[in-house]
């Protein structure tokens, strides 16, 4: 048995080869085993295994298993039976389907089963009767449907074999459902018997007490109608006397409810339809007489019974078109009521646009009345414009006050009273019926009087709101329709405007911009047409100004003589208030002008730059919205004053106007410091400028001050080189002279100083001391510095052309040309034309003084002390060379300080009057003060009429140039120094 069994257990091994390696869960379910804390990192090389020594292992026979076998041999044999069942049903399946594939409804053709299949169709009976075999019998065409009816007939059977025991079980379930219905149905009935005889027994009796009652109410309420019939045939009296009472909210009232009766309650009697007419009659009737009056009232109070007489003699006061509070106490008692029945038609919107109408030809008319009683009319052929030019500033200015006052009267007076209609508005709410107000309480007088005491006179709140943004509206068109009438006649006034002084156009700017600012505030909106006719009338103003200005400035630097003014108070004044700083209390005139810490010396034009610079300013903080136009008319003046001043005296435009002789370097260094005191005084003018006008346009306008302030400084450039250049020409000509005496004749060599040097040494002189007086102490440096280069080249090029053969000659030219250069070095504070002299000499001449021997001889010493100090290791050596050199440093130092001290002293005998001159030297002409003229026409000695001008370079509209005038002139200074 065992053995049996082993052997059954082998051979199902062998069959089922790696069965038993199926198991209950897989490794990945191993791992996963939710009862294990969790894997440690290193499970699978745990270091705690504990390796196990080797045994040594049993062999293992099939009898080992035996016990094993023994335990499962009863479960496998049950095992082994289950499975050959299965095995069996399977295959018993496979034979069924097998069978049933013989009998397969596929290998019937498919046109049979077509819904559409009839056999008397052609086609269709002709597919079926015949086969593909050309020699088919009949006989097999038989068997062949024979063949398909009987696999229909099986599948037909089978179907119907499936579904048998459904269909009896629906068949059971239908019947029983029946005799259920049967059952509920006599329920159903039994029920209705019921019903009925409830309802003839106990409802019958009860159903007549409703309409009972219903018949009673019928009966009430047709004693009402009966009643409100005879009230309303009674309401046209009452409404009649109401009228003949003035009581307007009364009568309407009354005629509101009477329509709504009829229309509503009474509105299928045919007696009372006549009523309805007869009230429409008197709707009309009351809704005119309510217009006229509430259009009375408000005409009343708009226009007042006074009149104001306008005449430029009469004094016109704030107050005399302003309202009282007593008027405004009549007002409000007797246009309230009349409001409240306006409101009550619903004819609010139309009465107040003739409301509307009526206030703005009140306007037109206020204004055709001012104009006409201020307007001349002596000529009554001329417009309106015209007229209003005529009139003379005071007049105009006299006009505009009359005409905003009285404007700004009627704007209050119709705020006033819309204001009032929207407090009755408001009051006319439910929740505007529990203050104190006057309004109010007028309001709640009215309605409990006419309406049965009600506190709401039946207008919503929507109503109330559209009705006051109604009157808002008016009020800024009418405020708008002001402002229009206003600018019209502005702009009629056209370029009157313009003739104005300062003073008067910023009281006639500030008025109008008071009359504007009132009229938005009252209005509560912008408008931009009084403001355009001013910002038009300020342009015009401005460019009026600015053309006076740069006419009086280039008139008057055409008479300029160019000669040095002493500078009156009011000036200094002037020119500290440019700079922002504490105004000079001296009421004496100064030689020269401080500002920003220097003191320039000034000429006539300078004085009346710094005027107009003054008047801008003001201009500028009077009105800062003309700051754009004003800041670039200040950038014209300056353009205008350097391009003329560059033409009159670079150019020489001066000796033809003014008839001078020549262009000295005194007017040279007059107009360098009339550009000196515009580079100092524009930086400051412009930084407080900045600091009031920070808009972005006025940023850009101020920043174009740089290049005006760059041309300002190359026109001094030039000017210096105009200094410059006339001594390099004086240094060109003597040094050419000097060319001409024989120096290797040496028993008619000349006497030193040769004349030519005493020339050019004076010359020098006299233009030093000219620049000392006029202009800044940082440009007297820099001119001289240039003019000492300038000297330095024409020597170096002058001896570099003269051969002299004769040591003595040499000599004499030496010493002559020392001192020249002795002479000079004072005024220039360098050594370099005498370095530059002894190298000429000493290169081209090869002549080497003794003292220059000894000076060169003493500087190749040193050098080459230094040399061998520096190659030298000895550290004590090293020390003792820098304390040797400070020693020299401080030696050097002290020659250097001896050297400075006389040149000062030579400088300040060669500027004594005793040195002897050859040629005439032009003295500082103390010339008195010009009176600066206030207008341009005040200006005297302008050029003849057909003189023709010095400057042949177009103009523009403003006086500019069109083309740069930094040039050189081509005229030829035949004696530049006077």
């Amino acid at each position: 048995m065992q053995s049996k069994g082993g052997s059954e257990l082998r051979n199902s091994v062998d069959e089922n080869k790696f069965e038993h390696f199926v198991l209950a869960q897989s490794l990945t379910s191993v791992l996963n085993d939710p009862k294990v804390s969790g894997p440690s990192k290193d499970w699978y090389t745990s270091s705690d295994m504990v390796v196990l020594p080797a045994g040594n292992l049993p062999h293992i026979t099939l009898a080992d298993f035996t016990p094993y076998i023994e335990s499962v041999g009863k479960l496998y044999e049950v095992f082994e039976s289950e499975r050959n069942v299965e095995e069996k049903t399977e295959k018993k399946k496979k034979e069924k389907n097998t069978n049933r594939d013989t009998h397969d409804l596929s290998i019937i053709p498919e046109y049979y089963f077509r819904e559409n299949f009839v056999l008397e169709d052609e086609p269709i009976f002709t597919v079926s009767t015949t086969t593909p075999e050309d020699d088919a019998s009949p006989i097999l065409l038989q068997e062949k449907l024979a063949h398909y009816l009987d696999v229909a007939e099986v599948e037909l059977i089978k179907q119907i074999s499936y579904r048998s025991e459904s269909f009896f079980s629906a068949l059971s379930d239908l019947q029983n459902l029946h005799s259920e219905v049967q059952k509920t149905c006599d329920k159903i009935e039994k029920l209705r018997r019921q019903l009925a005889e409830l309802e003839s027994s106990v409802i019958d009796k009860d159903r007549q007490v409703p309409k009972l009652f219903t018949q009673r109410n019928n009966l009430i309420i047709l004693k009402k109608k009966l009643k409100l019939v005879h009230t309303v045939s009674r309401a046209q009296p009452t409404i009649q006397l109401l009228l003949a009472n003035s009581d307007f909210a009364g009568a309407l009232e009354l005629i509101h409810s009477t329509q709504s009766v009829l229309q509503e309650e009474l509105s299928g009697i045919t007696s009372l339809k006549h009523m309805n007419l007869q009230l429409q009659e008197l709707y009309r009737l009351i809704v005119k007489m309510l217009e006229a009056e509430f259009l009375s009232v408000s005409r009343d109070f708009f226009e007042p019974s006074y009149a104001v007489r306008l005449d430029l003699d009469i004094e016109v006061s704030d107050h005399e078109d302003s309202t009282t509070e007593d008027q405004e106490e009549v007002l409000i008692e007797r246009i309230t009521p009349l409001l409240l029945g306006v409101i009550r038609l619903g004819q609010f919107s139309t009465v107040f646009q003739k409301h509307k109408e009526e206030i703005s030809y009140g306007i037109e008319e206020t204004t055709q009345k001012i104009l006409s009683s201020l307007i001349n009319e002596e000529n009554k052929n001329t417009t309106m414009g015209e007229r209003l030019n005529q009139l003379s500033p005071g007049q105009f200015l006299r006009l505009s006050d009359i005409l905003y006052n009285v404007m700004l009267g009627k704007l209050r007076r119709v705020v006033f009273i819309h204001d009032l209609f929207v407090r009755i508005f408001n009051a006319c709410t439910r929740s505007g019926m529990t203050g104190g107000d006057k309004v109010e309480e007028m309001v709640r007088a009215v309605y409990p009087q006419y309406f049965g005491g009600k506190k709401q006179p039946g207008v919503s709140s929507e109503q109330c709101e559209n009705y006051s943004s109604e009157c808002r509206e008016t009020t800024t068109s009418l405020s708008d329709m002001i402002q229009t009438s206003v600018s019209q006649v502005l702009k009629l006034r056209g370029e009157g405007q313009a003739r104005l002084g300062l003073s008067d156009f910023v009281t006639f700017y500030n008025s109008t911009t008071a009359f504007v600012v009132e009229c938005e505030k009252l209005g509560k909106k912008q408008s931009q047409s009084v403001r355009a006719a001013l910002h038009l009338h300020s342009k015009n103003f401005v460019e009026n100004f600015h053309g006076k200005k740069i006419s009086s400035l280039v008139l008057t630097l055409e008479n300029e003589m160019w000669q040095q003014v002493e500078v009156p108070s009011e000036y200094q004044s002037l020119a500290d208030q440019l700079m922002s700083s504490q105004p000079s209390e001296s009421t004496q005139a100064s030689p020269k002008l401080n500002v920003g810490g220097y003191t320039v010396t000034m000429v006539n034009s300078g004085l009346m730059l710094i005027k107009m610079m003054s008047d801008y300013t003001s201009l500028l903080h009077s009105l800062p919205s003309l700051a754009s136009d004003v800041i670039g008319k200040i950038n014209d003046t300056l353009k205008v004053f350097n391009s003329r001043t560059c033409q009159l005296v670079l150019g020489a435009g001066a000796m033809h106007l003014q008839k001078l002789k020549s262009i000295t370097a005194k007017h040279l260094a007059l107009a360098s410091e009339a550009l000196t005191m515009v580079m100092i005084i524009t930086p400051a003018v412009r930084s407080n400028l900045a600091a009031r006008f920070t808009d972005k346009r006025h940023v850009i306008l101020l920043n174009d001050t740089n290049r005006l302030l760059q041309d300002y400084s190359d026109h001094q450039k030039e000017i210096s080189q105009k200094f410059v250049s006339i001594l390099r020409e004086r240094a060109s000509f003597h040094l050419r002279n000097l060319k001409t005496i024989d120096w290797n004749n040496s028993s008619n060599l000349p006497n030193l100083p040769t004349d030519h040097s005493t020339a050019l040494t004076k010359e020098t002189g006299t233009l030093y001391r000219v620049l000392k007086s006029t202009i800044q102490e940082k440009q007297l440096k820099s001119v001289m510095s240039s003019v000492a280069l300038a000297i330095e080249e024409k020597l170096r090029e002058g001896l570099s052309f003269m051969s002299v053969q004769s040591t003595v000659g040499k000599t004499a030219l030496y010493n002559d040309v020392k001192i020249l250069t002795g002479a000079l070095a004072p005024l220039f504070e360098t050594n370099d034309i005498e370095a530059t002299v002894n190298d000429v000499f000493r290169t081209h001449f090869r002549y080497i003084p003794e003292e220059a021997k000894r000076r060169d001889d003493m500087k190749k010493t040193q050098s080459r002390d230094i040399l061998s100090a520096r190659s030298s290791e000895d550290v004590q050596l090293r020390m003792t060379e820098s304390n040797s050199s400070q020693r020299l440093e401080t030696k050097t130092n002290d020659s250097t300080l001896e050297r400075t001290k006389s040149q000062r002293d030579n400088r300040e005998q060669l500027m004594e009057p005793a040195v002897a001159v050859t040629l005439p030297v032009e003295q500082t002409t103390q010339v008195q003060p010009i009176e600066l003229p206030s207008h341009p026409l005040e200006v005297q000695n302008r050029p003849l009429e057909g003189q023709s001008h010095p400057l042949d370079r177009p103009l523009d509209g403003q006086g500019h140039p069109l083309e740069h005038p930094l040039q050189s002139h081509p005229l030829e200074l035949s004696h530049p120094l006077g």
